[in-house]
């Protein structure tokens, strides 16, 4: 399930690092949640030339329950989402 909450909140929380989106089903175990974050440096931010206009791009990275541990996942859960993310940072690093 996804928090409630209109797409100007969620882009704000994003903006602020990185926000734990929504809980994933079993189907996908051993990942349980999505985070999403701001693309780091060496990455795009912006989708130029749709028909709208440029869009924002936005990360979006499964994570599992030993990444969250130890940290509240009410609401948008910041900093529960931005630690999952040095986590999987640090575990890829290896």
């Amino acid at each position: 399930m996804c928090p409630k909450g209109d797409a100007r909140r969620e882009a704000s929380n994003v903006g602020n690092g990185a926000i734990l989106f929504c809980d994933l089903p079993n189907a996908v175990a051993p990942y349980s949640h999505i985070v999403l974050s701001i693309p780091s440096d060496d990455e795009p931010e912006l989708i130029p030339s749709l028909p709208y206009g440029s869009a924002r791009v936005l990360k979006a990275t499964a994570v599992q329950p030993d990444d969250l541990a130890g940290h509240s996942l009410d609401g948008w859960a910041v900093e529960a989402a931005r630690q999952a993310l040095a986590r999987r940072r640090e575990l890829n690093a290896l």
